[in-house]
């Protein structure tokens, strides 16, 4: 009896484990179909994009499949809303009849218009591609005359890469930048465009433009202008909104010198001429209009004569300030001894300290022009004060202050620690931010005189860096902003002081520091040039009046013989500025006099500097201090998507795996029963 019931317990045992057994797979593989479902259901949602349809004042948001076309948002919204829809045609001829019951009868002549992000479409809503977020609105009308009409082409180095065309925008979307036509444009044409925002700029730089690769040297390079209506545009590419009607046209544009190759085409185009009208006419571009065939040119020759005359009215009453230091020294004369004792005793006077940072800069700079290094004079680092002046002191005094600061850094190419308050690059980006939409500067936010002295400093002080993009496009719009408001006679008047040659001789230091020719054809005008404007206030003595007909003027007077040696090294293709010396690495260094008030504070020895170029570079380079951290970003990112690019998807599921460990483990159990019975029989 026991035996029986034993039996028994021992039926109902393995009848408990095939049934846990076949659970317990139910319940390990049921979930992982759910969540494999669920994947499911999730790819399918990250593969749908939001778009929207703005159907004749109505609104509607929607999530389509990527890839899908104009049409398919339609139908999508028509369906889901139970809207009638009637279409001819397929693919490229697809054509939209009726949408609910209209255009009705009493509608003859109406028409449904397609738009995308504001701009009609120029080809089918069947073909016309729809990416993430975009704005699609049709409208039924019958007047085909209300939509803006901008015209657009793109011009290569060589060959066009859009010939005109015209792009028809919603007058309800607003008017469009140029910026807007390019992008849409190019989209609709398959053309590669690559553009970056600018912070400092405010606007966006074009990059490319279809496959045109541009060139970029340490003299010059290659960048996309554009025009409106031919007329070079006075604000970014972003910035600049656009009326109906307008042509707006990009091409390749070039600054400075780039290569052998253009330099000695210029120079087969010259070669009946004088050598010193050869050299100023390589410098920059020949007018052909009939305003430039008026105006005769101020010759070479011409140039070297005044400059000497200057020189000796500005030498027979003696060489005092930095800025007739600057002319003298840079149109190719020594200066006395005496000068080079000025800086030093003024120095040691203010035992290395001043108020006003320019004044500190001032120092430096004549101290580079006199020849010797500024970074300790009389024991006292004017360089490191400079650089490590707090922002107070560097922007008491306007825009002056950040701009003679990168002049004097760059005067004598002067070492600037990584970690230092004032780096070269933030002396940058403070002026870039400064620029107007215009595209000038003023001393001060608000300044309503001195836009045109105040912008041909700032090119010069730029000069060095036209290799970094946001500095060549800050530059070409100061550019532009000269030529547009030069007047007839080739000068510059100012709102307030009227016509200066000050402003004119700013005007040509900056132009010429940049590698621009002030007697070309975009500073040409009817009655004359900036240098005939400056050259006609030249007095007999030598000397330069602040206005016609005065006598001459100390201050214009240097700034006249700075005028005449830019103009004079841009002729002579000379690479460095009126502001860059050559002077000796290392310094000299004498203790002040013993009845200095204060001692001498030690120059720092800093072994991570920023440096502005050895002594043979033409062009200063600005290193950053986030580039070796940036590069080393750049190496992990490069090693992880390599890394990731060697993993499979994570796309499979492990659902069969589990539905087979299930299975075995109900076959086991089966199996195990059937052995124990197998023994049980036996047994009896």
């Amino acid at each position: 009896m026991r035996g029986v019931m034993m039996e028994k317990l021992k039926k109902i045992s393995y009848g408990w484990l095939i049934a846990i057994l076949f659970v317990t797979q139910l319940i390990i593989g049921l979930p992982l179909t759910a969540n494999a479902e669920t994947s499911a259901t999730q790819t399918e949602e990250q593969s749908q994009i939001p778009a929207s349809l703005d159907l004749n004042g109505q609104n509607y948001s929607l999530n389509v499949p990527k890839n899908s076309t104009v049409l398919d948002v339609i139908q999508k919204v028509t369906k889901d809303h139970n809207f009638n829809l009637s279409v001819s045609g397929q693919g490229d001829n697809a054509y939209i009849q009726t949408i609910g019951d209209r255009p009705n009868k009493s509608e003859a002549g109406y028409y449904w218009l397609a738009y995308k992000n504001g701009w009609s479409l120029d080809r089918s809503v069947g073909v016309e591609s729809v990416e993430a977020s975009d704005q699609i609105t049709l409208e039924l009308t019958n007047d085909f005359t209300k939509d803006m009409p901008y015209k657009i082409e793109i011009k290569g180095k060589k060959d066009a890469i859009l010939n005109e065309t015209t792009a028809y925008r919603e007058k309800s979307a607003g008017p469009a930048t140029a910026y807007d036509l390019l992008k849409w444009v190019t989209t609709e044409k398959n053309i590669p465009l690559d553009a970056t925002y600018s912070d400092s700029f405010g606007s966006y730089f074009i990059e490319t433009i279809g496959n045109e690769k541009l060139q970029t040297t340490s003299t010059g390079g290659e960048f996309w202008s554009f025009l409106v209506n031919d007329l070079a545009a006075q604000n970014g590419v972003s910035q600049h909104t656009l009326n109906p009607n307008d042509k707006v046209t990009f091409k390749v544009d070039t600054w400075g010198t780039i290569g052998d190759s253009d330099d000695q085409s210029q120079h087969q185009d010259q070669t009946n001429e004088d050598q010193d009208q050869t050299n100023e006419n390589a410098a920059g571009n020949q007018s052909n209009d009939d305003s430039s065939k008026q105006v005769e040119k101020v010759t070479g020759a011409q140039i070297k004569k005044a400059i000497q005359s200057t020189k000796n009215d500005i030498q027979s009453k003696g060489i005092n300030t930095t800025w007739e230091a600057i002319g003298i020294k840079q149109s190719g004369y020594a200066l006395p001894a005496h000068f080079s004792d000025l800086i030093r005793q003024e120095v040691k006077d203010n035992h290395g300290e001043f108020r006003k940072i320019t004044d500190i800069e001032r120092l430096i700079i004549g101290a580079s022009a006199a020849g010797f290094n500024a970074t300790s004079i009389e024991g006292y680092p004017l360089v490191e004060n400079l650089y490590n002046a707090d922002s107070n002191q560097m922007m008491r005094q306007g825009l002056n202050g950040v701009v003679f600061g990168l002049l004097a850094l760059d005067s004598g190419r002067y070492n600037v620690p990584k970690n230092a308050t004032w780096t070269r690059d933030r002396l940058i980006q403070a002026i870039l931010k400064k620029q107007t939409k215009q595209g000038f500067w003023v001393l001060n936010d608000g300044d309503k005189s001195g836009q045109v002295d105040m912008t041909g400093l700032v090119l010069t002080a730029l000069a060095p860096y036209q290799s970094q993009k946001d500095v060549a496009a800050s530059i070409d719009r100061a550019v532009h902003y000269l030529a547009s408001v030069q007047a007839d006679d080739g000068g510059f008047k100012d709102s307030i002081l009227g016509e200066t040659s000050e402003s004119t001789a700013q005007a040509i230091i900056g132009l010429s520091s940049v590698g621009i020719d002030p007697q070309g054809e975009p500073f040409t005008k009817a009655k004359g040039n900036p240098m005939t404007f400056l050259m006609s206030y030249q007095t007999k003595n030598g000397g330069f009046a602040h206005q016609k007909g005065q006598s001459a003027d100390p201050i214009a007077t240097e700034q006249g013989l700075e005028a005449l040696a830019a103009y004079n090294k841009l002729l002579n293709k000379e690479k460095l500025s009126i502001y860059q010396f050559q002077v000796p690495s290392k310094v000299s260094v004498s203790a002040p006099s013993k009845n200095s008030s204060k001692p001498t504070k030690p120059t720092k020895s800093v072994n991570s500097v920023e440096r502005a170029g050895d002594q043979h570079s033409s062009s200063p380079k600005t290193v950053n201090k986030n580039e070796t951290s940036s590069q080393e970003q750049a190496s992990k990112s490069d090693k992880k998507a390599t890394q990731t690019q060697r993993e499979l998807p994570n796309t499979a599921t492990n659902t069969p795996n589990m539905f087979a460990v299930g299975f075995i483990i109900f076959i086991t159990g089966l199996i195990f029963y059937w052995i124990n019975r197998r023994r049980h029989v036996h047994e009896k």
